[in-house]
């Protein structure tokens, strides 16, 4: 836009001088067509700018390191094609805290048209992406005009998923264990002895024990207790450390899923030390729960949820940490 207002002076200045020096009426014609070109540009690019509209558009999905693409669309129905679009395009990872700004430049646009800019999914986290100083000019390039802004998208770029995954031998107890009529293991009850609680049934009292005890006891039977299994993370740490952790946290739940075992993830704020939980029951669920995890700002240093009381002292539930470690060290 420079050059063209300085190409534009110096034609403003030629025909300065040529009214100076000649006396013709067509040094005063050329005078007033070039002081009038500004206004009749702005009058014809002015309700084309006004009846623009921009719209971005998400990619469906993002996997870390794969390729995806923001769309702008832009609309315009006028007659007139816009000379030049210009804005800069902002993409912000709300886990990691990484922002990246984009500028972006069309022309010739017509009745409309989309472009494309690559999505940085270089880490895991939600990215939310928005659209600044979206403009475009007059046909003789002399004034910037804005447009309206779109609206922000958001897009979760998920861990990497294996085809079959599979978690580390020993790591969660057998199959069967885990089943809802489970007994504990290495008592041959099938029930439990815990004080009474209003509501309880008159049938489940241990009367011998109550009367050894000096308390009401009541036999809780395990098969009336779903056992639960809680899957572990840090939510804090490099950028890199998180993308090992959220990899083997899907992992570990879809080979949960894949063995029809619903489960819990729990994570501490690395900043208050409060726990967030999310039920795993589908692929739907886990995905929306990953979402809200990749959601959450993650600082470098923060609390870790092992250093908080036990979270469930039901003896039935089992509890696998996933930890950031390289693969040499895990």
């Amino acid at each position: 836009m420079a050059i063209r207002r300085v190409v534009y002076g110096a034609a403003l200045a030629a025909a300065l001088l040529f009214q100076v020096f000649y006396y013709g009426y067509i040094a005063r014609f050329t005078l007033v067509v070039v002081l009038s070109l500004p206004f009749i540009s702005l009058a014809l690019s002015l309700p084309g700018a006004l009846r623009v509209r921009l719209r971005l558009l998400p990619p469906g999905a993002a996997e870390r390191g794969g390729e995806a693409s923001w769309k702008l669309e832009v609309k315009n129905p006028g007659r007139l094609p816009l000379v030049r679009l210009s804005a800069t395009i902002c993409e912000e990872n709300l886990m990691t805290g990484e922002k990246k700004r984009r500028r972006l430049r069309l022309s010739g646009l017509s009745e409309g048209g989309c472009a494309g800019l690559p999505v940085s999914t270089g880490h895991c986290g939600l990215l939310r992406c928005n659209v600044a100083r979206p403009r475009t000019l007059d046909y003789l390039g002399l004034f910037s005009l804005p447009l309206p802004l779109p609206e922000p998208v958001e897009l979760a770029v998920m861990p990497i998923s294996r085809e079959r995954p599979m978690l580390p031998e020993g790591a969660l107890p057998p199959r069967a264990a885990l089943s809802m009529n489970a007994r504990e293991p290495g008592r041959g009850d099938d029930y439990e002895i815990r004080d009474y609680r209003p509501g309880d049934s008159l049938r489940d009292i241990h009367w011998k024990l109550s009367s050894r005890l000096d308390r009401t006891a009541v036999k809780e039977r395990f098969s009336e207790r779903r056992p639960e299994v809680l899957l572990t993370f840090d939510h804090f740490g490099e950028p890199e450390r998180l993308d090992r952790i959220f990899d083997r946290l899907l992992e570990a739940s879809l080979f949960l899923l894949e063995e029809g075992l619903p489960h819990f993830i729990r994570w501490a704020d690395p900043v208050s030390g409060e726990v967030a939980s999310f039920a795993v029951e589908d692929a739907a669920s886990l995905n929306a729960g990953m979402t809200e995890a990749l959601s959450r700002p993650a600082p470098a240093t923060g609390v870790s949820i092992l250093s908080l009381p036990e979270l469930a002292e039901d003896r039935l539930s089992y509890r696998l940490h996933i930890d950031g470690r390289e693969e040499a060290d895990a």
